[in-house]
């Protein structure tokens, strides 16, 4: 099943980030703007401190295979690390996610100051957060959905034109626009991690697919 939706099952993986991006914002902005920033990353850490136990017990490494009637052995196919760098696809791609990671991170980390700016309350900008987050667990699993039964790169480019087109709309004065540009972004930035898992599988194999996908 995971080779057969391997889209859908890489944006189910990933939801998690989107989910945290629902909850984060409405728990902590408020809680910063009530007892500071230093308290906000102190509250942060905890969180991810414990989830360490978490990280140990699912990425354990297991002994066996699984076992699928008829599955072919194809852990090992695909190109090497060195094969991979050599061609001129991987540049590419390499050069797709520097230049949309730089647009997509950019906005994100300006997005509660830009609200915030505009005069909307922490709450407001907590809300905006929060749509933000859903937006990006719709891309993720939507895009996943998407990768799998239609070509890669369509569902890349109409995800990322739509956050371009949106952010154009910031052009334009009135607070409606943050929460479009917003949605828009995450819905791309949902996509992002999606397109990239599926494409390196897809076009350099699994040989060396963990230092691939990294890379990119």
């Amino acid at each position: 099943w995971f080779d057969r939706m391997r889209g859908l099952a890489i944006g189910i993986a990933m939801a998690g980030s989107g989910v945290s991006a629902i909850i984060a914002p409405k728990l902590m902005i408020p809680y910063i703007a009530e007892a500071g920033w230093r308290m906000g990353y102190q509250a942060l850490a905890i969180a991810m401190f414990v989830t360490l136990p978490l990280v140990l017990y699912g990425a354990r490494n297991n002994d066996g295979e699984p076992s699928v009637s008829g599955a072919p052995n194809i852990a090992t196919e695909g190109l090497t690390l060195r094969e991979a760098l050599r061609t001129a696809r991987f540049w590419r791609l390499a050069l797709v996610m520097v230049l949309t990671g730089m647009g997509l991170s950019g906005f994100y980390s300006h997005f509660v100051p830009m609200i915030t700016d505009s005069g909307l309350t922490a709450a407001e900008a907590a809300n905006a957060a929060a749509l933000f987050g859903a937006a990006v667990l719709t891309g993720r699993l939507l895009s996943g959905y998407l990768i799998d039964r239609l070509y890669p790169p369509v569902v890349a480019t109409g995800a990322w034109s739509l956050g371009v087109v949106c952010l154009g709309a910031l052009l334009f004065p009135g607070t409606p626009q943050l929460y479009l540009a917003g949605a828009a972004i995450g819905i791309a930035f949902g996509t992002e991690f999606d397109f990239a898992g599926y494409v390196t599988a897809r076009i350099f194999g699994r040989r060396a697919y963990g230092k691939l996908f990294g890379l990119l």
